[in-house]
């Protein structure tokens, strides 16, 4: 085969079977697992031998001499095919140390969060997002060898050249993520100055790590800034057998401190809050005379005067849930008084009736009886002490605190004559801020209400998740 030579597709799926190397043919041959101390993953180590013939196989397979020394020395080359028959791939050899650092004494800004990976469940198939544009990546775990300070190891990378190939590997991503034990996981990174004037990227995952990458001669350790600790050097790690984590995804997200601190920044909440109810709400927009129930009294209010009202109930309800997110709640009295003070809040001016009076009708989208509400309410009031205590114990998390919170008072339960979704959306917001956790981005009101009346609260649990992880990327993240 030559560089540059046009193969179809038929033709490189037998070239691929031909080549196919198993675990078992490699361990009979010499090679070795063993297990990452640091990971406790498994991965299988190579012969110098078995890797010489791998290369050469792999010279056999895509043309003589190109992996050679010198061809090999950009680490990186590119066989095209036509746009109907292939896309086009690099071969790439990946050489470089990964110099783990602590930025201890040291204050980053302005992080980026420019890679997105999803794993498949072996952990060798990789569709990576890099600044918005996918490229997928097949990793050859044969090949992981370590030097004295560098990982080693060979990708065979796809890159989309055109739209229709960008759609599919994106639809590619979209199908793997379906799928169990599969794995995302994302890298900020941002510039820091050297002591050489030179400028390098430090990187940070999902999982609190940092780390600079470089190729193999720079010595980055001795040139850190004044305030960042080097750790040592990291190695391969290219996982064979892949274990799912019990872990969850927002959790190790919000464990990261960037985000801790901006989920405790008070402009950050008003703007996400702000959003959010300006997506989903109906009442902001002026408009009140639609309802659950005809037997809802208008508001007899013009819809020019009823947003002006809203935007200044807003300014109040802001600063009402954000100054008393830390306020003492002992009894269910406590929690009973709380929620009246939220929906005095979002409904002065705007209803001829108390705030908090509950609903003499029935709904469609659940079977609790009007005559059941005070009982149910007495439930939650106590359901929600609970909660906060669970929340302190490490037994339940913010984030499902304050989806339950929503689900009760805006599905479940639906309590109110009027403002039932202002107040689920306020009392879960304070229950975030009360534990410095980020707010979720709902998006359109049209999806939030069909999640939340057709998919029940298994089907609610995901898409708030996803509106956390949504809101973590677009808000928390800077």
């Amino acid at each position: 085969m030559k560089e540059g030579q046009r193969y179809n597709s038929q033709e490189i799926g037998k070239l691929e079977a031909s080549r196919t190397i198993s675990d078992g043919e490699m361990l009979k041959t010499g090679a070795h697992y063993v297990i990452d101390e640091k990971t406790g993953e498994k991965r299988l180590i190579s012969t110098d031998e078995q890797i010489k013939f791998i290369r050469t196989s792999v010279e056999e397979l895509l043309g003589k001499n190109l992996l050679t020394p010198e061809n090999l020395k950009s680490g990186e080359f590119e066989i095209s095919f036509e746009e109907d028959e292939g896309i086009g791939y690099e071969f790439e050899l990946e050489k470089e140390q990964r110099i783990m650092v602590s930025p201890e004494d040291y204050e980053i800004k302005n992080w980026k969060n420019h890679v997105i990976d999803v794993y498949d469940q072996s952990g060798r198939c990789r569709i990576r997002e890099k600044n918005g544009e996918p490229r997928l990546s097949i990793k050859v775990p044969l090949l992981s060898k370590d030097g004295d300070r560098h990982k080693f190891c060979i990708r065979l990378e796809f890159k989309p050249k055109t739209k229709k190939q960008t759609e599919e590997l994106l639809k590619a991503r979209e199908l793997i993520l379906q799928e169990a034990k599969t794995e995302i996981r994302e890298k900020w990174g941002t510039p820091i100055p050297l002591s050489d004037g030179k400028k390098h990227w430090i990187n940070k995952d999902d999982r609190g790590d940092y780390w600079i990458e470089t190729d193999e001669e720079t010595h980055i350790e001795d040139l850190l800034p004044e305030g960042i600790v080097y750790l040592g050097h990291s190695k391969s790690q290219i996982p064979i057998e892949k274990h799912a984590t019990d872990r969850d995804r927002v959790e190790e997200l919000v464990d990261m401190g960037i985000v801790k601190r901006n989920a405790g920044d008070a402009d950050i909440f008003k703007k996400v809050f702000k959003k959010n109810i300006g997506s989903t709400s109906r009442t902001t927009k002026g408009i009140v005379d639609t309802s659950v129930s005809a037997e809802k009294k208008a508001a007899g209010i013009s819809k020019e005067k009823i947003a002006y009202q809203m935007k200044l109930n807003e300014e109040k309800l802001i600063e009402l849930l954000w100054n008393e997110k830390s306020r003492e709640l002992r009894t269910p009295e406590d929690v009973e008084r709380l929620l009246k003070e939220i929906t005095g809040a979002s409904q002065a001016g705007i209803s001829k009736v108390d705030p908090y009076a509950f609903r003499t009708w029935s709904v469609d989208y659940n079977e609790l009886s009007p005559e059941a509400v005070l009982e149910a309410m007495r439930n939650f009031y106590v359901k929600f002490l609970e909660n906060i205590s669970r929340v302190k114990s490490g037994t339940l998390s913010p984030a499902d605190f304050a989806r339950w919170v929503e689900y009760e008072i805006e599905r479940a339960i639906h309590p109110l004559a009027d403002g039932c979704g202002r107040l689920a959306k306020s009392l879960s917001a304070f229950v975030l801020a009360r534990f410095s956790y980020p707010l979720p981005e709902y998006g359109m009101r049209e999806d939030y209400y069909k999640t939340l009346n057709e998919t029940g609260e298994e089907g609610f649990k995901e898409y708030y998740k996803k509106a956390i992880l949504r809101s973590i990327n677009e808000n928390y993240i800077r």
